[in-house]
């Protein structure tokens, strides 16, 4: 096959979410032509999405110094860096891209970013206004300084994204995007045009990634069927026992992360944040057995505790990215909760904290933000 329809390949593969067919690809590419940096920004562009830190800073960092003239690679490292928590890092290139592609929107949208995780909102609005004022047209420029600003949005701000939003031909991501930014414009000054937003952009987002409450619910009783208290009894036995991370799990917006900081303020705990660390290992472990099945139905699954050990490698392969020096470290990956069954067998001396918040302050804080 020519290098031309590889690449075709993969771009149909990613289409049809064939996602890891679409990485093996991409890794044979690589091998082939290692002084190419499309399939390296494409491999890249997936351990973005996948938010799959210690993978995404080992690209970046091959590739940066050699990817300076194109504009969407130094964007990917840029948010790669910023998603994985390095802020000093992504602000630096940042900084360096900004002098590069001066009529950048997409680097002036990052460059907002990168200074809102870091606290610096007045810089970040500034970014945003002046990716804004070279793309008017710039929806995310528009959601990020909306959602700094909220009520004290100006007026004219606002019109221009009224105005955004009745253009024909916009998908549901970006009408989501602009009924956020609305809704973030109307917050604490008119909370009916702030849910009005709210209850449009949500009905975009379940259009774009609808709930199969159903499949959930039948997952959850797997979960419990596999992992019973005499199973996790059983396995926990074969566990590894050096390890004893702290497990923080929790609906999303349910006082996680501020948990993670109270715990991580001590000088012998290290906050890794959201590692997913532990679905990513499964996943590596699945696709080592050429499977995409769940643990339930790996092979010799009877004896899940055989694959312990080639979780355990991977697991500490995703940690090693965080130089953990202390004692004890925390991870309160999105999704842990599904794995506790996992986590109690694999490492019998972790410690698994749930947050709890009243449902409804969680789904209305989600239903405001998501």
């Amino acid at each position: 096959m020519s290098y031309g329809r590889a690449l075709a390949g993969v771009n149909h593969l990613i289409a049809t979410g064939e996602l890891r067919q679409a990485e093996a690809v991409l890794h044979r590419l690589i091998d082939l032509f290692p002084d190419d940096l499309v399939p390296r920004a494409q491999l890249l562009h997936l351990r973005v999405n996948r938010r799959d830190h210690a993978e995404v800073v080992a690209i970046a960092d091959s590739i940066r110094c050699h990817a300076m003239h194109d504009e969407t690679i130094v964007a990917l490292c840029i948010r790669g860096y910023r998603q994985a928590g390095i802020i000093t890092t992504a602000l630096e290139l940042a900084d360096e891209a900004g002098r590069l592609f001066p009529g950048s929107p997409v680097i002036s949208h990052e460059i907002g970013l990168c200074f809102t995780g870091s606290g610096n909102k007045s810089a970040a609005v500034a970014a945003f206004d002046r990716a804004i004022a070279l793309s008017p047209g710039f929806i995310p420029a528009h959601l990020g300084r909306a959602s700094l600003l909220r009520g004290r949005t100006d007026t004219a701000q606002v019109e221009a994204i009224e105005a955004l939003a009745t253009q024909p031909g916009l998908d549901d991501e970006q009408r989501a995007m602009l009924d956020f930014a609305l809704a973030w414009t109307w917050d604490g000054t008119d909370p009916d045009r702030h849910f009005e937003c709210l209850h449009r952009a949500n009905a975009a987002i379940a259009r774009l990634r609808p709930w199969d409450e159903d499949g959930e619910r039948e997952r959850l009783a797997r979960v419990r069927e596999f992992f019973s208290a005499e199973s996790v009894s059983r396995m926990a036995s074969a566990g590894i026992d050096d390890l004893a991370p702290v497990f923080i799990v929790g609906m999303p917006r349910s006082g996680t992360s501020l948990f993670e900081q109270i715990l991580a303020a001590h000088d012998d705990v290290t906050g890794c944040g959201e590692t997913s660390g532990i679905e990513r290992s499964i996943a590596e472990v699945a696709n080592d057995l050429g499977t995409a099945a769940p643990v339930w139905h790996w092979p010799g699954a009877g004896s899940f505790e055989r694959h312990f050990a080639a979780i355990d490698r991977s697991y500490r392969r995703h940690l090693s990215f965080f130089e953990i020096d202390t004692p004890m470290f925390s991870d309160k990956s999105l999704g842990n909760e599904w794995w506790c069954g996992v986590i109690l067998t694999l490492y019998p001396r972790a410690r698994i904290i749930q947050c709890l918040r009243h449902p409804l302050d969680s789904c209305l804080s989600m239903y405001r933000i998501h």
